[in-house]
């Protein structure tokens, strides 16, 4: 059987807002005990959510507290289910978390590119 899972995933996340995913996937059925958890993980660490089963679908929620200490960047998102000690992932994708508007810090949405750049034409033109 074909799954139906976690396919409508999204590209970006902004932090400080709530996050929801919920699926299916025939393969693995919520009456077997299947367990659901998100990863992100990057170069700077992973985050974790544990899912709730329901009596078809499986949901994985991240409420606007939880996901306003995430820190902004590019993720690889992968979706498990776990039973003992068994697993397996049925969706991975990249993801971008975005800054928290509403947050304290100050963010510079400039790609390393564009401040490569433009440090060295401030260089190029101090020199004039």
């Amino acid at each position: 059987m074909a799954p139906t899972s976690a396919t409508n995933l999204p590209a970006t996340v902004t932090a400080g807002d709530s996050f929801a995913v919920s699926f299916t996937d025939s393969r693995y059925p919520t009456a077997d005990g299947w367990a659901p958890s998100l990863t992100l993980i990057n170069a700077a660490g992973r985050i974790t959510v544990v899912g709730v089963v329901g009596v078809v679908v499986y949901s994985i929620i991240a409420d606007a507290a939880t996901t306003a200490a995430w820190a902004p960047g590019r993720y690889r998102l992968a979706i498990s289910l776990t039973l003992g000690a068994n697993r397996a992932t049925v969706a991975a994708q990249d993801i971008e978390i975005l800054p928290d508007p509403a947050g304290a810090a100050l963010f510079d949405p400039r790609t390393f590119a564009r401040k490569t750049l433009d440090a060295l034409e401030a260089w190029i033109e101090s020199k004039d």
